[in-house]
C-alpha cells in the first residue's frame, strides 16, 4: 500500500562524520562573558555564516560527508502510530501533475487535514521544475504541514523551533547558522534544511550549509547538555529528500579549540 509521503519523497542518504579526537570548558566561560570577536573577513578562519560555508570550512573543522545505507541514518524502530488516513493508493503521480487536479473530487478523502496536504502536495508536484522561487516557496509550505500536522513533531516530547538563531563559537569566532525548523527531544535533533536551489553549484549542493547547521545545533545543544550527540538533518528540493545522520561525540567538542588552526 502506497502512502502521500512516499509519493511526496525519493530518498538518498548521507553520514556527516565529524573526526573524533583523543577544551568545551574554555569554550563555554568565552560563551558567557565575550563570546566572539569580530575578526576581519582576511583574518577569519570560518565564513561567519553557514551559508557561506565552503568545502574548506569543513576540511578546517574535520569533518565529511559519506554516502550511507537507510539503515545507518534512518532508525529501524517499529512505527506504532503512523496516521493511516494519509495511506491513500489510489492518489498518485499521473493525478497530482494533473493540471485540473482538484482534491474535491475525492469524496473518500474524508479528513480536511488530509484534503489539505494532498492539495499542497498537488501543488509541489506541479510546479516541480519550474522557477526556484515558486517550487521553494510550495516545497518549504508541504514540509510544514508534514512537520507540524502530520506527524505531530510540534508536541510533546518533541519541540519545533522555527528558523532559530544558532552560533557555533571557534577560536573566539562566531559562525551563525538558521536552519528553517529544529526539532528537538533531549540530546537528539532533527534540522530542517533551506538550500535556494540557484547557489547549488557554489555550496556543494546545500551540505556545507547543512555541515554548519548540525555544527551550530550541536554546540547550542553541549552548551545545555555536557552528552554525546545524535543529530539528523534533511534538504528538500522539489520531491526529492536526503537525509542526513550526524553522532558528535563531547570529545570532538573538547578538542576542536585546540586543532584550528589560528588567524595569526
Amino acid at each position: 500500500m502506497s502512502s502521500l509521503l512516499g509519493l511526496f519523497t525519493k530518498f538518498s542518504r548521507r553520514t556527516l562524520q565529524p573526526s573524533v579526537f583523543p577544551l568545551l570548558t574554555l569554550q563555554k566561560r568565552a560563551r558567557q562573558t565575550n563570546p566572539y570577536d569580530s575578526p576581519s573577513a582576511s583574518a577569519r578562519i570560518l565564513a561567519p555564516s553557514a551559508s557561506g560555508f565552503t568545502k574548506r570550512d569543513l576540511e578546517v573543522l574535520q569533518v565529511s560527508f559519506k554516502p550511507a545505507d537507510k539503515y545507518d541514518v534512518i532508525p529501524d524502530i517499529k512505527v506504532t502510530n503512523f496516521p493511516e488516513q494519509y495511506l491513500l493508493p489510489y492518489i498518485n503521480h499521473d493525478l497530482l501533475i494533473n493540471r485540473n487536479f482538484n482534491v474535491e473530487n475525492f469524496t473518500e478523502i474524508l479528513d480536511d487535514h488530509v484534503k489539505t496536504f494532498v492539495d499542497k502536495l498537488h501543488d509541489v508536484v506541479k510546479n516541480s521544475g519550474l522557477d526556484a522561487g515558486t517550487s521553494e516557496s510550495t516545497t518549504d509550505t508541504l514540509v510544514n504541514d508534514l512537520v507540524l500536522h502530520v506527524v505531530n513533531f510540534d508536541t510533546w516530547p518533541f519541540k519545533v523551533r522555527l528558523q532559530p538563531p544558532l552560533k557555533l563559537i571557534a577560536r573566539n569566532e562566531s559562525v551563525t547558522a538558521e536552519p528553517k525548523f529544529v526539532i528537538n527531544k533531549r540530546q537528539i535533533a532533527l534540522i530542517g534544511a533551506e538550500i535556494y536551489m540557484f547557489l547549488m553549484l557554489e555550496n556543494g549542493f546545500g551540505e556545507w550549509q547543512i555541515a554548519g547547521e548540525i555544527l551550530a545545533c550541536g554546540y547550542e545543544n553541549v552548551i545545555k547538555n555536557y552528552v554525546d550527540q545524535e543529530i539528523f538533518a534533511f534538504r528538500v528540493i522539489s520531491t526529492y529528500v536526503t537525509f542526513y545522520r550526524a553522532e558528535i561525540s563531547v570529545s570532538y567538542w573538547e578538542a576542536l579549540y585546540e586543532t584550528l588552526p589560528s588567524r595569526d
